[in-house]
């Protein structure tokens, strides 16, 4: 808070990216006040993004998601005018979550002499780093794969890992190639 370390923390995880000792823990706030005075006693009222939430003096959310991100704004009004402060919220997400990310193909065989694609559809703040491997062995840090011309030696296992400095998280695709 401010120049204030209010916690520190790091996974103890071999190979994870702390291990250059950097902080990689977020403060999880799932709770904000809006003290007011005034006289009379001033209506507050909570929005997101311009949107109605709460008229309550404390917001609660109680599962943070992506989507909670956004512009929140206590208002507090009375018969003399208003004020507000408003607080811009963004959201770091763990990639370690398997339904973040998924591998698309173009179609579900892999056809000798026909063209294939396979895309990684993945989502997380901040935007994850891609890599594909065959095998193990690096291919493409694109997010698809094209593949002009299916040949025998494109069958194995293709995996495309996410990173950001939160995480990892894979998917993988196991190929077998049928003949023309």
């Amino acid at each position: 808070k401010g120049n204030e370390i209010l916690h520190t923390a790091f996974t103890n995880v071999p190979g994870l990216p702390d291990d250059d000792n950097r902080l990689r823990n977020v403060l999880n706030i799932t709770t904000v006040s809006c003290d007011v005075t005034g006289s009379p006693a001033p209506r507050l009222t909570w929005t997101k993004d311009g949107k109605p939430l709460s008229r309550e003096k404390t917001l609660h959310i109680q599962s943070v998601h992506m989507d909670d991100a956004g512009l929140y704004t206590c208002t507090a009004t009375n018969k003399y005018g208003s004020t507000n402060y408003s607080l811009n919220v963004t959201i770091m997400c763990n990639q370690a979550s398997k339904d973040l990310i998924g591998i698309n193909k173009a179609s579900e065989d892999w056809v000798e002499g026909k063209p294939q694609t396979v895309s990684c559809d993945v989502t997380g703040s901040p935007a994850p780093r891609l890599t594909w491997t065959k095998d193990g062995k690096p291919l493409s840090r694109e997010k698809t794969l094209h593949i002009q011309s299916v040949h025998m030696d494109d069958a194995g296992l293709y995996t495309c890992t996410a990173t950001n400095e939160y995480g990892s998280t894979n998917s993988s695709l196991n190929v077998t190639i049928m003949c023309k």
